[in-house]
């Protein structure tokens, strides 16, 4: 059977899984599909993702895209690229487009690409946020709006966005807003303003924004995940963060509440987590401390029925003598008794016995170790005599090389595994 001669709706839902560069590669190639383009089933969503690399090509194409399709569109993501300082004109641009061809959009996204920090740069334009705004005020038939909110200048003071969405009337669309940038730092009453987004389900925010407060009453209209980071120390706040007894109250609002912590630079301390916080993800990058046995017993006693995601690197203390040895036992121990954990990113040393151990605690989805990083020994000859013969055994043969260990945890885990040739970033904000 030739691929034209596939059912209609098989056709469609097949170019709905496609970007929309591969669509119109598509069509190109066979003609006839261009028909099955002009139907809202095959443009469920529309990702604009410009970056410093990009051609003009691309901009071109993807302008003329939403000039003869837009109207079909369901849902539009617009993702800022990091790379260079400032945004041109291209997302403004776009987003006039969007406003005027898009009229039937249902979901639109603005998010921020690259490791989610502004670092003080003004990553998106104010001509950008004017061309945003206007979407939210002609498409009509908005639902689910993601804003992730620029740094601010002294012109522009801190509520000035949230007040234009707050005076604009769409506060009812919007279901999540990114003010993670560094320059977020706002009043209590300040922060109040964000109570006028009654159907607000995600918030992203510098752990210096965290009040009590704004959380509880997020929580009593339809807040379901926060998003917290820090990437600076910051110190003398007035802001009064969620203790033990807060999150307990919210827990009841919300069973369901979920907490993402990015920490980055920074001195970790245990007074930072709560007991009572519904931890799902937790990564730290390059935190000013070296991570201890101590901390690692922290997370497992508090975390070990709702963490899923935990990333570590430290390449500045890596081979410091302020390291715990103990750290490996430990965080072996957080694999076996955190139930839910699905993924470890580490990025300190480790030895293969160590990696081997992890693995087989827990079937991980994903377990991701630098290949620079691993040393091949067995190193936990003071745990050898709590292990039978023949499992120490396996250890020391597995981990001999790099081919043993990858086909040992490859085993393990049920599917083809690697180590990692990249050191790790924490770019993926998507939680």
């Amino acid at each position: 059977m030739h691929v034209t001669d596939l059912p209609d709706v098989v056709l469609v839902k097949v170019l709905s899984y496609l970007e929309w560069e591969d669509k119109l590669t598509v069509t190109n190639a066979i003609p006839s599909f261009e028909n099955h383009l002009r139907t809202s089933a095959s443009w469920p969503f529309f990702k604009f993702s410009p970056s410093a690399v990009t051609k003009s090509d691309y901009i071109t194409a993807a302008e003329n895209c939403v000039k003869e399709y837009g109207i079909f569109f369901r849902t539009f993501r617009s993702v800022t690229s990091m790379e260079t300082d400032s945004v041109t004109n291209e997302h403004a641009n776009m987003f006039k487009l969007v406003s005027e061809n898009c009229r039937h959009l249902r979901g639109f996204h603005m998010e921020q690409g690259s490791d989610g920090f502004c670092h003080g740069q003004h990553s998106t334009s104010n001509r950008d946020m004017e061309e945003a705004l206007t979407i939210l005020t002609t498409c009509k038939d908005l639902k689910n709006v993601s804003l992730f909110l620029p740094c601010e200048t002294e012109i522009q003071p801190k509520p000035f966005l949230l007040l234009q969405l707050i005076n604009l009337g769409v506060t009812s669309f919007v279901t999540a807003l990114d003010l993670s940038s560094i320059s977020w730092t706002m009043s209590e009453r300040q922060m109040s303003c964000l109570l006028n987004f009654p159907n607000l389900r995600e918030l992203s925010l510098q752990k210096c924004n965290v009040d009590a407060t704004l959380v509880l009453g997020l929580a009593k209209q339809s807040l379901v995940q926060l998003n917290i980071f820090q990437e600076k120390e910051i110190f003398d706040l007035d802001i009064c963060q969620p203790n033990d007894n807060d999150w307990e109250r919210i827990l009841k609002l919300k069973p369901d509440m979920k907490v993402n912590i990015t920490f980055d630079g920074i001195i970790l301390v245990k007074t930072m987590f709560p007991s009572r916080i519904p931890l799902k993800q937790l990564s730290l990058n390059d935190i000013s401390n070296s991570l201890t046995k101590g901390m690692m017993d922290h997370f497992t006693n508090n975390y070990w029925n709702t963490l899923e995601v935990f990333k570590y690197t430290n390449l500045l203390h890596e081979k410091t003598q302020t390291s715990d040895t103990r750290l490996p036992f430990a965080l072996v121990s957080f694999a076996k008794k955190c139930l839910k954990l699905q993924s470890i990113h580490f990025d300190v040393p480790l030895s293969s016995t160590t990696v081997l151990l992890l693995a087989h605690a827990r079937k991980f989805k994903e377990l991701r170790v630098i290949k620079d990083d691993v040393s091949y020994e067995f190193d936990w000859k003071s745990a050898e005599g709590t292990m039978t013969p023949d499992f120490v055994q396996w250890l020391k043969e597995s981990g001999q090389n790099e081919a043993q260990l990858e086909k040992a945890v490859s085993s393990l885990l049920g599917f083809k595994w690697k180590l990692w040739n990249l050191p790790l970033t924490f770019a993926d904000k998507s939680f």
